[in-house]
């Protein structure tokens, strides 16, 4: 916990992930490495507004005169009230996969994408854009909450890049008769 006159911030270092509820209701389950802030006193006056990197779960409390903006790098999530898994694990690339409700993503040149429950962003935030598309598990992209990673029909790079996300490991992929016809299927815990 950091804090100044004007900034709350948390973050969670450690492989625990961290729940929180913020003044307004809402909850956010943190993941590995995740780091969320706000300012007290614009957030108890109407400005739900947050900053946020790394992995997080939002159940967002529906005030439709207030709201709820997520600044992630390079993109807003505006949010009516709603359930969504947001995931911004370097500089160039994010995915939100949204549970209920309804979201818009906007961008600092005004381009703005809708989501509708059951769909999944892939977020350029160097060319700030979306690619939006239906996805199909929507529950195993948020099961790291429940302590579990899903993977299913998963390359061994999707396999690595799941370690490396949930792990804190960097895992590197060197020998021969390796490709992506060989696929696993199974759930691991975090």
């Amino acid at each position: 916990h950091g804090m100044d006159d004007s900034v709350v911030s948390f973050s969670s270092a450690s492989m625990q992930n961290y729940k929180m509820v913020l003044p307004d209701g809402s909850k956010v389950t943190m993941g590995y490495a995740s780091e969320l802030s706000y300012e007290p006193s614009d957030f108890m006056h109407g400005q739900r507004r947050i900053s946020f990197s790394g992995e997080g779960y939002f159940e967002v409390k529906s005030d439709a005169g207030h709201p709820f903006v997520v600044e992630a790098k390079g993109f807003d999530v505006v949010v009516k009230g709603t359930s969504f898994n947001l995931y911004c694990g370097n500089d160039s690339v994010a995915e939100l996969s949204l549970e209920s409700g309804v979201v818009q993503l906007e961008f600092p040149d005004g381009a703005r994408t809708d989501m509708r429950p059951g769909e999944k962003a892939e977020i350029d935030c160097r060319a700030g854009k979306a690619t939006v598309s239906h996805c199909d598990d929507i529950d195993a992209v948020s099961a790291w909450q429940r302590g579990e990673i899903i993977l299913r029909d998963a390359s061994v790079g999707d396999v690595a890049d799941a370690f490396g996300r949930y792990y804190g490991v960097n895992i590197t992929i060197d020998g021969e008769g390796i490709d992506d016809t060989v696929t696993f299927t199974g759930t691991l815990p975090t």
